[in-house]
């Protein structure tokens, strides 16, 4: 299929080009930085963003609900959200 926007720089407010199943690690980083995620399971996401190094969670993620957020990691420890999907 061609792609109308591919000549297009991707920046932080135009859709994203991937998603990735993201499986919660207190230990590992993300391959790449997420630019927003969603999650299948309503709960708690604990992440880490790119330009900070401690954690904080984010209460009450709702299922089928976009968030944005520059996020190097999505830690194990208190994430009790469930398929969580994150954009590129």
């Amino acid at each position: 299929m061609a792609d109308r926007f591919e000549n297009h720089a991707v920046g932080l407010s135009s859709p994203a080009v991937r998603a990735v199943a993201i499986t919660p690690d207190d230990s590992a980083e993300l391959n790449a930085p997420l630019r927003g995620y969603t999650v299948g399971g309503t709960g708690d996401v604990a992440v880490v963003f790119v330009d900070d190094t401690a954690s904080v969670v984010l209460v009450g993620r709702i299922a089928g609900v976009d968030y944005g957020g520059r996020i190097k990691k999505v830690l194990e420890a208190g994430t009790t959200a469930t398929d969580i999907v994150g954009y590129l």
